[in-house]
């Protein structure tokens, strides 16, 4: 079975290769060239870099590769972009992009078994901040903020094409080795200092890494999950204040100062 994982040089991305090769997985990484593959040494690991900003270009690229190797059986499309300067560059990456992908991959001839998407939980925007009751499947998906609004663009594209069976996956905080988000955030408590953003308290969930990693593969191999979509989290539903002052627990610092900062 061939596999290939967008996005592989990413945090989140590596985790999928490793656990693609241990399951045994004739694995393609999506990697740029001018990206980092200090954590892709495994000499099982084939390469590709992929032509997203040109239809034109990534198909004819995508042909050549059907021609030489024959089509994925699977395909994790995790490229994207979660930081910018420019808004209009989540359109360009996170939404544009894919809408390329999947369409030269059908002009290509180079339709996968299953599609998955690893989309976000900023797709949706906020919760209920009155009742605090938790996102729902079924609730409207009305993101506040660009990087949401491109994830909600690239799911509709997925959504909305019928080349392929897919599968659209939104994971909570992802942690683990490598993440940096969340390590910046124990470093702060360690110092003495927790700050939130907002002064409404924010219900938060996780899920580890390799624990999505295997989510993904489950989602892949089972054949009745077709054309669906899914949160993914571990269950437990935290505060931002109970999660910093479980940080503070874990880390034996006795006195932190605790902030709340205005949004705007």
């Amino acid at each position: 079975m061939k596999i290939l994982i967008t996005g592989a040089s990413g945090f989140i991305g590596g985790f999928l290769v490793k656990e693609a090769l241990r399951r045994g997985y004739e694995t393609w990484a999506g990697v740029r060239a001018t990206s980092s593959r200090e954590n892709l040494q495994d000499e099982r690991i084939h390469f590709i870099d992929l032509k997203y900003n040109n239809r034109e270009a990534l198909t004819a690229q995508l042909k050549d590769f059907v021609r030489e190797q024959g089509a994925w059986d699977y395909v994790i499309h995790n490229a994207g972009l979660t930081k910018t300067l420019d808004k209009q560059n989540f359109f360009r990456i996170n939404a544009e992009n894919t809408h390329n992908f999947i369409e030269a991959l059908a002009a290509a001839g180079c339709k996968p078994k299953k599609f998955l998407l690893m989309s976000s939980l900023s797709s949706y925007g906020r919760g209920d901040e009155v009742n605090f009751r938790p996102i729902r499947l079924d609730d409207p998906q009305q993101p506040d903020t660009a990087y949401g609004k491109s994830k909600l663009e690239a799911e509709n594209y997925v959504r909305n094409q019928s080349h392929f069976p897919y599968v659209i996956l939104r994971p909570t905080g992802v942690y683990g080795p490598g993440e940096k988000d969340y390590f910046m955030e124990i470093k702060s408590v360690k110092s003495g200092f927790d700050f939130a953003v907002g002064f409404i308290p924010q219900r938060i969930t996780f899920i580890y890494v390799k624990d999505l990693a295997r989510v993904v593969f489950l989602a892949l191999e089972n054949e009745t999950i077709l054309n669906r979509h899914y949160f993914v989290a571990d269950g437990d539903v935290h505060t931002d204040e109970s999660f910093a002052r479980m940080i503070q627990d874990i880390v034996k610092k006795r006195h932190v100062l605790h902030a709340r900062i205005p949004l705007g």
